[in-house]
């Protein structure tokens, strides 16, 4: 019997022995949903706490995945939450560059108060020097990483 499921928009095959019942009863429908449900969070990790839906069309099993709130009120992959955490800055060569624009548009910029500037110039740009360094370091390192193929397709595609 051939086995489709249906989550957040995509459609994707499953193995049959995924959904195999040793018996009819109610248990053995509770446990075969539990085993689907951990299965699909490996693709969305929405699915755990989703609602099935099985039907039958044209000899396959379609099971619809509704997605459930939690008791957060959604579920966020731990990189999302850790990306979201991260607290948003400016780079300060990006606001020294503003705040001098503005003293030059003001006409309160002459050369010895851009003197009074030039140690958080060195200081901005030593920062900037070190986010670059990071950036490439972390450039070198996804080059360097072998691809490997995913067996599910993202969602979204």
């Amino acid at each position: 019997m051939a086995a489709k499921v249906k989550l957040q928009g995509q459609e994707f095959p499953i193995p049959d022995d995924l959904i195999a019942l040793p018996d009819e009863s109610e248990e053995a429908k509770r446990q075969r949903d539990n085993r689907l449900k951990r299965w699909l969070s490996q693709v969305s990790p929405a699915a755990t706490n989703a609602t099935l839906q099985w039907k039958e069309e044209n000899g396959e099993t379609i099971i619809q995945v509704t997605p459930q709130l939690g008791t957060k009120g959604i579920v966020v992959d731990p990189v999302m939450e850790a990306l979201i955490a991260t607290p948003q800055v400016v780079h300060p060569v990006f606001s020294l560059a503003v705040e001098l624009k503005m003293r030059l548009a003001s006409r309160q910029l002459d050369l010895p108060s851009l003197l009074r500037y030039q140690s958080r110039i060195d200081e901005a740009l030593s920062d900037g020097h070190d986010e670059e360094r990071k950036v490439e370091a972390i450039y070198r390192r996804l080059l360097e990483v072998k691809a490997t193929a995913s067996p599910w397709v993202p969602l979204g595609f």
